[in-house]
């Protein structure tokens, strides 16, 4: 099934044979001992070959006729939604698989090629990433500038555009803003700045991440003068009245 899926031209059989996958894929009806052996195989042995599209060359390599470009264009689709699925159902192995296999980029690089829906998976992947809350996951994001390519995408979209892509990268950014994602904010103010300065003129999602991080700041440097606050205090024995006090033998 997983080498017709990265090989197939027929694209109608690319999304028969994704949708039989995803179904294996559901195992919340499998018992424990079941779920994990099967969850084993899969990760162990079988998810490396379905990446297999997202390692080709952008531009197809050797896949020159227009047939075996659609097609490719297809498998890398349903790789896509696959791996998105696999983020939102399986949490623990998948995020091991991601970090050791460098997958966040090999998804995001679909920001650079031509076919809209392509473009638009990637951002979804990354929007289930982020969906999760996970700082194992986000500051892998952060470490490898991994929401640069979707800030990029934005721009090159067109700013006064209204479509598809445009509203899921603004989501994108937005929940990020919403949940206060401390690791993403400050990375995205301190890699972007500018960017996200050029873009709050007309967008509230990208200044309300400026605002964001400056909240942040300004709450951390109250904690920790409170903290300090109540390490003098400690010393001096809270109010102070314990001073110049003799201790008893």
């Amino acid at each position: 099934m997983i080498h017709r899926l990265t090989s197939d031209t027929d694209t109608g059989v690319l999304v028969h044979l994704s949708e039989c996958l995803l179904l294996c894929l559901d195992v919340e009806s499998m018992e424990g001992a079941e779920r994990d052996r099967f969850l084993g195989a899969f990760y162990d042995h079988y998810l490396l070959w379905l990446l297999e599209p997202l390692n080709a060359p952008l531009g197809g390599g050797k896949r020159e006729d227009a047939e075996s470009l659609a097609a490719l264009a297809a498998s890398r689709q349903h790789v896509v939604e696959i791996v998105t699925y696999c983020v939102r159902m399986h949490a623990y192995r998948m995020r091991y698989f991601i970090i050791l296999n460098n997958l966040v980029h090999k998804v995001v690089r679909l920001t650079a090629v031509p076919q809209k829906f392509l473009r638009l998976a990637a951002i979804r992947f990354l929007r289930a990433i982020v969906n999760t809350k996970d700082d194992f996951y986000n500051r892998h994001l952060a470490k490898n500038n991994l929401l640069a390519p979707a800030l990029a995408l934005f721009q090159s979209n067109g700013l006064s555009s209204t479509n598809l892509l445009h509203s899921a990268i603004v989501e994108l950014f937005d929940f990020i803003r919403g949940e206060n994602l401390r690791v993403l904010v400050k990375h995205l103010v301190e890699r972007h700045k500018e960017t996200l300065e050029a873009l709050g003129k007309d967008f509230p999602t990208f200044r309300g991440l400026l605002e964001r991080a400056e909240r942040n700041t300004e709450f951390d440097e109250q904690a920790l003068a409170v903290a300090s606050g109540s390490g003098v205090e400690g010393e001096e024995g809270g109010d102070g009245k314990g001073k110049g006090r003799k201790r008893r033998a």
